[in-house]
Order: C-alpha cells, then structure tokens, then sequence
C-alpha cells in the first residue's frame, strides 16, 4: 500500500511539475488595447460679428433739480418715488393759505387804489373843488396812479409766489425719491432740493 501511496504520490508530483515546468515556459506576450473611440465634428463655416466691450458710464439725457421757490410747510407729495412723471405734473404741494391771504390783500388795495382816482377824476372833472384842492387831488391821482401801478405788480408777485406753492414737474423722466417729507419748512432762506427728476 505504501508503493501505491507513493507510486500515486510520485505521479502527482510528477503532473504538478510538468504543469509548473510548462507554466514557465509559456511567453508573456503585449496584446494591445482597443483603440479608442473618437466622437469627431465637421467644422461649421458662419460669419462672426466683431465686437469689443468697454467700461463705461451712462447719465441721462435729461436732468433736473425740483426745487421749492416759496417758503412754507410741505402740505402734500403727489408721486411715488421712481415713477415716470410728465412734465408739469403735481409734485408737491407747499401750503398756500399765506400767499392766498397776500394775493387778497394785494388785490384788495389795488381796488381802492383805483376807485380813489376814479373819485377824484370826477370831482375834478365836475369842478366841485378849488384849483388848491384840484391841484391837490391832482397830485393825489398821480399818486394814486403810481401806486395802482405799484399795487398790480405786487398782485402780480403774489399770484406768482401762489402758482409756486403747487410744485411741478420740469421734465419728463423718472422722479427720485423725496430728499423732504411731508410736514417740514421749505424754502426758509434757500430753495430747498425737494426731489430729482431725469
């Protein structure tokens, strides 16, 4: 039994070498990898726009400062900030009741201004009074005259300083925010910025 043992021993010692001898002589041979694959375009024949990029600064082509030119408590704002407005819209609105009171005055002493030389006009005419009082009324009328003259220019004045407690638009364009809000003192000495328009 040991001689089969070892005669089926030394036959698979036997085989294992032959495997191992012929293992080893067996060449290492390169195999080359597959190619790879190329995804190819055909070029596109176009014509191209040149261009160059600048920095640069923009303004508008209009710009302007809204301004209050009479005195007075802002009363009231008529815009939104950052809309369009056209030229001559309501803007701001600056209390109006002291010019509307300085235009009544005005106009009311423009009235008895020309109502004295219309009297005297007629006394004179009629010749109801001497030469010393004619000269006198005379003199008044001229007076009177000059001051209806005067008196009208300040009627003038007043009902431009109340045109400008109604503050509009100069230009058309996008309206800023408001620099003053509603309730504070405008125009006290200086022509308030109240707003930008461009």
């Amino acid at each position: 039994m040991s001689l089969f043992l070892s005669r089926g021993y030394g036959q698979l010692l036997t085989t294992l070498l032959l495997l191992f001898l012929s293992a080893c002589e067996s060449r290492n041979e390169y195999i080359a990898p597959p190619a790879p694959e190329v995804t190819v375009s055909k070029p596109i024949q176009q014509s191209v726009t040149d261009y160059l990029e600048f920095t640069g600064t923009t303004q508008s082509v209009g710009y302007a400062e809204v301004r209050a030119r009479v005195s007075g408590i802002l009363e009231s704002m008529h815009f939104f900030p950052g809309v369009h407005v056209e030229q001559g819209d309501l803007l701001f609105v600056i209390d109006p009741e002291p010019y509307q009171a300085e235009l009544a005055s005005a106009r009311a002493k423009l009235k008895r201004a020309q109502a004295e030389l219309d009297r005297a006009d007629k006394l004179i005419q009629k010749n109801y009074i001497s030469k010393t009082e004619h000269l006198r009324h005379s003199t008044e009328r001229d007076v009177a005259q000059s001051a209806i003259g005067l008196k009208a220019a300040r009627v003038r004045s007043a009902e431009i300083q109340m045109e400008y407690t109604q503050v509009m638009a100069p230009i058309s364009g996008r309206v800023g925010r408001n620099l003053v809000d509603v309730g504070n003192l405008v125009g006290e000495g200086e022509a308030t910025l109240l707003t930008e328009v461009s």
